[in-house]
């Protein structure tokens, strides 16, 4: 919960517009995102996971889907996001 709670930071940081209070020079959005992946880095290494080749085999897995081509997401009901 504490990653989810990072993310909704990030979109209300988003939705106001608003720059970090701890690091002026930066948007909340992008500080709360580093701080939802420093949780989710640190959930992963506490259980022994591989981020890395997970993220690389899903890539992968991805590349194949239809659903995820640049054409399918140009169809009425397509994934925009």
């Amino acid at each position: 919960m504490l990653m989810v709670s990072e993310i909704a930071e990030a979109m209300e940081g988003e939705r106001k517009d608003l720059m970090d209070d701890k690091i002026p020079t930066r948007k909340m959005a992008e500080v709360e995102l580093v701080d939802t992946l420093i949780r989710i880095f640190d959930y992963a290494g506490g259980f022994g996971y591989d981020l890395q080749g997970a993220f690389e085999e899903k890539m992968l897995f991805n590349a194949t889907r239809k659903d995820h081509s640049h054409e399918a997401r140009k169809q009425d009901g397509g994934k925009k996001f």
